[in-house]
């Protein structure tokens, strides 16, 4: 045998033997391998581990949410009741006004001679008919006489007053507090009867009005309280003091009111406003939306630790969807919430609840 072959047999045979060796050579455990604490420390890494917060219910007013807009709670045109040019317009448009200020002055013209002359006739007619009457007590008048004198004395007292009311109606006062909001006459315009002179609005309280349908007004009760949101940014707050018993023909819907004060006139007529109604108060808790997760039927729901630290999963009912939370119905009274980690566990398993950290709002 040649000495490369002998080389390459005893090479062959070594390597064997190497790979033998590591696959038998030793079989025996780790020498940890029976140590108690390390089993228990394999053990408690396989159990997750989830955030959750301890969340108990709250009473929550349930509410009806209608769009409406506010209203003025009076308003009235004011118009010309005699004829005549307007010599006075003492307040401009926009600004507030009282009861009994003076929106617009007629001139009087000839009124003041012709009321003049109207008692004068009126003195003439007292002075004859007192003469007839004491003519007549001496039977040197007769009863046609003193009936003719009488009527020609009231129909003077008569002229008199409706010189007086009509010299009263050239000028127009404000029937009540609030805004005049437009005004239709100047310095010089001439007025027929009739005429519009100026459009005057109460806004103190301020209206807002809302159609409600014919499910929901059966859940209202005048008296009963509400708020509104206005488009412009402000909160209000007041209580319903209508409710029509008769619905609109077209829509099937009901008109209600709800009055707010509104002093300051800083809430104004004609805006858009979202009007909310109490109806009732339920047990609910307040969540995350993040918290939310599906069954696999596809039932939305919650998903808890219950005292043993199995995972349940709770079916839910929405009561209120708000801006940056939701309120929950349909869970437990208090209830160790999963608010990080819930789409990684299933129902049944067994978790490490630790205690949630950032606000709930963030979970």
């Amino acid at each position: 045998m040649k000495p490369s072959h002998i080389v390459a047999i005893v090479l062959a045979l070594g390597v064997a033997g190497w790979i033998v060796s590591g696959q038998f050579g030793d079989s025996s455990p780790p020498a940890n391998a029976g140590d108690p604490q390390n089993a228990n420390a394999a053990s408690d890494r396989a159990i997750p581990r989830v955030q959750t917060r301890v969340l108990h219910a709250e009473d929550m007013l349930s509410n009806i949410v209608l769009t409406g807009r506010t209203e003025a709670s009076r308003a009235v045109v004011l118009r010309a009741e005699t004829a005549g040019s307007v010599v006075e317009v003492p307040i401009e448009e926009g600004n507030m006004i009282k009861a009994g200020d003076v929106v617009a002055r007629i001139a009087l013209d000839d009124r003041s001679a012709r009321l003049a002359e109207a008692r004068a006739l009126y003195e003439q007619r007292r002075i004859d008919h007192e003469a007839a009457a004491k003519l007549a007590r001496k039977d040197f008048a007769s009863k046609t006489r003193v009936a003719e004198t009488k009527a020609l004395y009231d129909a003077a007292r008569s002229a008199v007053q409706a010189m007086e009311v009509n010299i009263g109606k050239t000028v127009i006062e404000a029937p009540f507090d609030g805004v005049l909001d437009l005004r239709y006459v100047e310095l010089g315009d001439f007025l027929d009867i009739g005429n519009e002179i100026a459009h005057i609005v109460d806004l103190d309280p301020i209206i807002v009005v809302a159609q409600v349908t014919e499910r929901e007004v059966g859940k209202l009760s005048r008296g009963a309280a509400g708020t509104a949101q206005v488009i412009t940014g402000e909160t209000i707050t007041g209580t319903i003091t209508y409710i029509s018993r008769v619905a609109d023909p077209e829509t099937r819907t009901f008109r209600i009111e709800l009055e707010v004060p509104n002093p300051d006139s800083r809430v104004v007529s004609g805006v858009t406003a979202s009007l909310h109604l109490p109806i009732s108060s339920i047990r609910a808790h307040k969540v995350s939306p993040a918290v939310l997760t599906l069954a696999d039927d596809g039932r939305i729901g919650v998903k808890s630790v219950d005292e043993d630290g199995i995972v349940q999963f709770h079916p839910v009912g929405i009561a209120a969807d708000e801006i940056d939370h939701v309120w929950l119905s349909g869970l437990p009274e208090t209830v160790q919430l999963i608010v990080v980690g819930q789409e990684y566990v299933r129902p049944g398993m067994k978790v490490e609840p630790v205690a949630a950290t950032a606000p709930l709002g963030d979970g």
